[in-house]
This record gives structure tokens, C-alpha cells and sequence, in this order.
């Protein structure tokens, strides 16, 4: 019996020594994260030419009970000049374009 348990205890020393030291021994690599891409570049946005309306604003209407006091009011808000230089005392703005107002 002194002989099975010398030779159980020589085949774990050799089992042992058949081993490497843990220093030495290769860890599992680590898990790579996927390259990431980068992101598309954007395109830069494309001046577009203003569309023509296909049907102007050409005349509007502003009803008032004092038209005065009126085109004073958009006269200062928009800079507009108003004339109402005709026999109705409409006040009349010009766009200065060829197309509408």
C-alpha cells in the first residue's frame, strides 16, 4: 500500500510540475468592443432661389373707423409710405416688386 501512495503522490508531482506557473500562464483575451464608425459627414444645405407664387397677393383690405390713425400705425411697424391721396381716402402701399406685394 506504502507503494500505491507513492506513486499517486509522484503522479501528482508530475502532474504538478507539467503545469505552468501561474505568471506564466496565458489568460483568455479580453472581448474586443466593435470599432465604431464614424458617424456620415452631413451635407451642407443648398441655397435655393425663393419660388415664384404661382398666384401673387396682389391687394388685401384693412377696415377701420379711423383709417388715419391706421396707416400711421403701419406707416411705423413697417416703414411703409401710404398714400391716400385718391378720392375714397384708401390707403395704398407700394410693394416696389413686379410681382405683387
Amino acid at each position: 500500500m506504502a507503494a500505491k501512495k507513492k506513486a499517486k503522490k509522484a503522479g501528482k508531482t508530475a502532474k504538478a510540475a507539467s503545469r505552468k506557473p501561474a505568471a506564466t500562464r496565458r489568460a483568455a483575451a479580453p472581448k474586443r468592443a466593435a470599432a465604431k464608425k464614424a458617424a456620415p459627414k452631413k451635407a451642407a444645405p443648398k441655397k435655393v432661389a425663393p419660388k415664384k407664387l404661382p398666384h401673387p397677393i396682389v391687394h388685401w383690405e384693412i377696415q377701420s373707423k379711423n383709417p388715419g390713425q391706421l396707416h400711421t400705425f403701419y406707416a411705423n411697424a413697417f416703414g411703409w409710405n401710404i398714400d391716400a391721396n385718391n378720392p375714397m381716402n384708401y390707403g395704398m402701399v407700394s410693394s416696389g416688386g413686379s410681382e405683387g406685394i
